[in-house]
């Protein structure tokens, strides 16, 4: 009978601390690392002077499968950005696409022709880390960033990822993905556990602890 008393404390007390006590261990260490005056070095995208990174070139690249009606808007976005239309090259890999994705795009290529687009397409399904490792071979610039066509870019979005590598010690970068509003009760709960996410995220960031991204918005470098 003790056993199972002790053991229900400890699982009532794991629960307490993944809920809610990890965040404040997390808010300690930040609290006792600002008070002996630690160099942790916490990479945000507000405090970054932006400049566009105007001298480096940029692959933003997606895996589709069967997008025809989602790959057009998305490519307008990626190239109403912020950052110089002639330093983004895109590439597209259609993995298995049975619909009318790539000649979707192949009419966008050739309505816009000036745009750096490239289009990589296999008739069976591979598999995401196939195609990532198509575009790490098939990319002519260092920097990489990953989305899909369902995601949609700020203005400012790849400006503010592309200048964070200015520090040489960075070597990935990850935005903030926004789900957009809905007010069902699943929603609802999910952009509670979002929003508790996005603050651990952040702590442990500014702790040099860890760091998790999220694979619609993700940069990152080559080699």
């Amino acid at each position: 009978m003790m056993i199972w008393y002790i053991l229900s404390l400890l699982s009532i007390s794991l629960l307490i601390y993944i809920y809610g006590g990890y965040y404040f261990v997390l808010q300690l260490l930040l609290y006792v690392s600002s008070k002996l005056k630690l160099n942790y070095a916490a990479y945000v995208s507000s405090e970054v002077k932006l400049e566009c990174a105007k001298a480096r070139g940029v692959t933003v690249y997606l895996s589709v499968l069967n997008e025809e009606h989602n790959i057009v808007d998305r490519l307008d976005n990626i190239y109403a950005s912020e950052f110089p239309e002639n330093n983004i090259e895109t590439i597209i890999v259609s993995d298995g696409s049975c619909d009318n994705t790539v000649n979707e795009i192949k009419k966008y290529k050739n309505i816009h022709i000036k745009r750096n687009i490239r289009l990589f397409y296999w008739n069976d399904n591979k598999g995401q880390a196939a195609a990532q490792n198509l575009v790490a071979e098939k990319s002519s610039q260092s920097i990489l960033i990953s989305t899909d066509a369902e995601t949609r870019f700020s203005p400012s979005c790849i400006c503010e990822l592309v200048a964070l590598f200015s520090d040489e010690n960075v070597g990935a970068v990850g935005g903030i993905v926004i789900y957009e509003a809905d007010s069902s009760r699943v929603a609802s709960s999910y952009s509670i556990y979002r929003n508790y996410e996005m603050k651990l995220r952040q702590l442990e960031t500014n702790l040099n602890i860890g760091v998790q991204t999220d694979g619609p918005c993700v940069a990152y470098l080559k080699s």
